[in-house]
């Protein structure tokens, strides 16, 4: 047999194999990811303008998180910070001191406040719920905003968040008629705040109501003391803190701040 014959029985022996060709790996497109869009309907269209969104919500919510936990740890610290048995005392110009102070409510949730309290020259007149008397003299409402409310305690006033204007009343008169009173110079003091200040921050009202009169150290025959006039800043708070049992812890936790317990009401409302 020659090696013609050979290979031509070789090459019909059995069944020829089919080669399998690879198919060529399909490049992803703008096209395809149309055509996956169109052929899945509304659902695929949902489901992809679904992810779209949610992936930059995601990322706000963790952003707004961590934004949310700095600042309050950050209030945290401050309140601890501000919070020594003595308040540190500060001058505002010539008319007033400041003290920054922190309290919390029962849920631990804090605020620093900066009160500024008017120096013993500047006082409520005996007996008045319009009338300031600075030395002796008396002040009108624009006397106030501009000779009372310098530029150092303007300053403190428009950088705070919101506001309290405090009214109190001295020992003197009946306990009814000298809270309310104490009621209507916390009125009065806002509506010279919201002149002087202007803008859209909260004010709020705190009555501390009528004076006890205990003090072994002051003079009985004066009562001036009694009736100081004070304002409050309320610089920074942890989110849903009760205002109202901050502040009057913050009152509480110093021992050179006005007492509560001096006083016959601790009542805040808006103005």
């Amino acid at each position: 047999m020659s090696r013609s014959d050979h290979h031509d029985e070789d090459e019909h022996e059995g069944p020829i194999a089919p080669v399998v060709v690879p198919a060529a790996r399909a490049e992803p497109s703008l096209w395809a990811f149309w055509d996956w869009l169109l052929v899945g309907g509304t659902q695929n269209i949902i489901a992809w303008s679904g992810t779209v969104m949610l992936v930059p919500l995601v990322v706000v919510l963790i952003l707004h998180d961590a934004f949310a936990w700095r600042h309050n740890a950050g209030v945290a610290h401050e309140i601890l910070a501000a919070s020594p048995h003595r308040a540190r005392q500060e001058r505002l110009g010539d008319s007033a001191v400041f003290y920054r102070v922190g309290g919390r409510d029962a849920q631990g949730r804090g605020a620093l406040f900066d009160l500024i309290v008017m120096g013993r020259r500047t006082v409520w007149v005996r007996g008045r719920a319009d009338q300031v008397a600075r030395e002796g003299q008396l002040l009108s409402a624009e006397d106030f905003k501009t000779r009372v409310i310098d530029m150092e305690v303007g300053r403190h006033l428009t950088g705070a968040r919101e506001l309290v204007a405090v009214g109190v009343a001295s020992a003197e008169g009946t306990r009814s008629l000298e809270e309310a009173r104490a009621g209507e110079r916390a009125r009065r003091i806002a509506g010279w705040l919201e002149e002087a200040v202007g803008g859209k921050r909260p004010i709020w009202l705190l009555n501390l109501g009528q004076h006890d009169g205990l003090c072994p150290a002051c003079d009985s025959d004066v009562t001036d003391w009694q009736r100081p006039i004070i304002i409050i800043a309320l610089e920074r708070e942890e989110p849903g803190v009760d205002l109202e049992a901050a502040l009057r812890s913050a009152f509480q936790r110093t021992a050179n701040l006005p007492e509560p317990e001096s006083y016959s009401r601790f009542e805040l409302t808006p103005y």
